[in-house]
């Protein structure tokens, strides 16, 4: 368990910067697909990660009954044998489940908890002109991006709900006087570019929330796509922050559905574990045929 955590605990990080694996992944599933899949990917990911270390407990414990049952005094009839393995098999999908259910209630909390660490607009925004800032020094944190934004790059995000769709709209924003790689896109308020859109790529201050390497994996690979040079490290200016919180709780849904799925196996197999007991002790109590 402990290995699966440590697991799941660099998955998460992964996705937190999305770098490494899950971003490579993400970015091919939507360029295949035209959709990815954040939750399945995540446990996609980590149960193959643990995998390894799940098999040298698998093969440790299996010694340790080995030796077990090499240390009995009296060999074992065929049918206590028999018994033996049936429940044994059945005791082991009963545990796997349990753990499974486990692991993923751990990571839905997990991800809830990422939610609080989150930053907020309680504070005073950072003004930022784009183009004249010092990037190194950036934070995490309310801001004011001044820039130009190009309405005709804007990519839309599709999320899908249980009961309905949501829609994000991102687009670039450029310094004011030059192009060059983009540094930064912001979140468009609903009625920006489509109904009320200004005309050309007019010189916008737009408020937020910024985050640094934020921009989500498929927004990416459509920009790339249609030639939009990005930069190595982009930054996201979210206009709302229930958007910058929504993949966290989609995954913590996901998960929870997973677990209550996964419980109600585990209570099945149970079940089932009960009536094998049961039905050994009737065929032990049932007296032997009359010769």
């Amino acid at each position: 368990m402990a290995w699966t955590l440590l697991v799941s605990a660099f998955i998460l990080w992964e996705i937190w910067n999305y770098s490494g694996l899950y971003a490579k992944i993400s970015e091919w599933q939507f360029a295949t697909f035209r959709k990815s899949w954040p939750a399945a990917t995540f446990g996609l990911l980590s149960l193959i990660l643990a995998l390894p270390g799940l098999f040298l407990v698998h093969i440790t414990r299996a010694k340790e009954r080995q030796a077990e049952q090499d240390d009995e005094q009296k060999n074992p009839t065929r049918q206590d044998e028999e018994r033996r393995k049936l429940l044994t098999r059945a005791t082991f999908w009963r545990l796997l489940l349990v753990r499974a259910a486990l692991f993923c209630a751990i990571i839905a909390i997990l991800c809830l908890i990422a939610t609080l660490f989150l930053p907020d607009r309680g504070t005073k925004p950072v003004a930022i002109t784009v183009g004249k800032e010092a990037q190194s020094h950036l934070a995490n944190g309310p801001t004011t991006l001044t820039g130009r934004v190009i309405f005709a790059q804007t990519a839309t995000l599709s999320q899908d709900l249980i009961l309905t769709d949501k829609n994000t709209r991102f687009a670039p924003i450029l310094p004011t006087d030059s192009s060059g790689p983009v540094h930064y896109v912001v979140q468009l308020a609903p009625y920006e570019g489509v109904t009320n859109g200004r005309p050309g790529d007019p010189v916008m201050s737009v408020s937020g929330t910024l985050m640094r390497n934020a921009l989500p994996g498929p927004i990416r690979v459509l920009y790339r796509n249609a030639g939009i040079d990005l930069a190595d490290n982009v930054y996201v200016l979210y206009r709302y922050s229930g958007t910058m919180r929504r993949p966290y709780y989609l995954a913590a849904i996901q998960l929870g559905a997973a677990t209550f799925l996964l419980l109600l196996l585990f209570y099945i197999q149970k079940r089932h574990i009960a009536k094998m007991h049961k039905s050994f002790e009737d065929a032990d109590n049932r007296p032997p045929p009359e010769e």
